[in-house]
């Protein structure tokens, strides 16, 4: 799992775990939790999540489309695409756990690594 921290960013060794958006904005709003990759990792602790240069694609859409209808339009900003941040760091986290998925977590798509924060 992954969450927002409000631990010094600067007071510690921090790794960077780059994303497409939505899904960087998306664990920096608190709507995302769990990430999944291919690769495990022993480091616990702060990882800065970074919203990489890719614009946001038709899944994306489809998805930021999805969670602003779930969210009863109560989560602000979510449909203004161009003002997701590109190319920058959106969250700092802190990972507390990384375990093989062997099967599908209610709030993790896709299979691989699930990383626990």
């Amino acid at each position: 799992m992954i969450s927002p921290t409000s631990i010094d960013p600067t007071s510690q060794e921090i790794r960077i775990l780059s994303l497409w958006q939505p899904w960087a904005s998306f664990i920096a709003w608190r709507l995302k939790q769990y990430e999944t990759r291919s690769w495990y990792t022993a480091y616990r602790g702060l990882i800065a999540i970074h919203a990489a240069k890719r614009q946001v694609d038709a899944e994306g859409l489809h998805l930021i489309d999805q969670v602003f209808q779930l969210s009863g339009s109560h989560q602000r900003g979510i449909c203004e695409v161009k003002s997701y941040p590109l190319g920058a760091i959106v969250a700092v986290c802190e990972l507390t756990d990384c375990r093989v998925m062997r099967h599908s977590h209610p709030q993790a798509i896709g299979t691989g690594i699930e990383i626990e924060a």
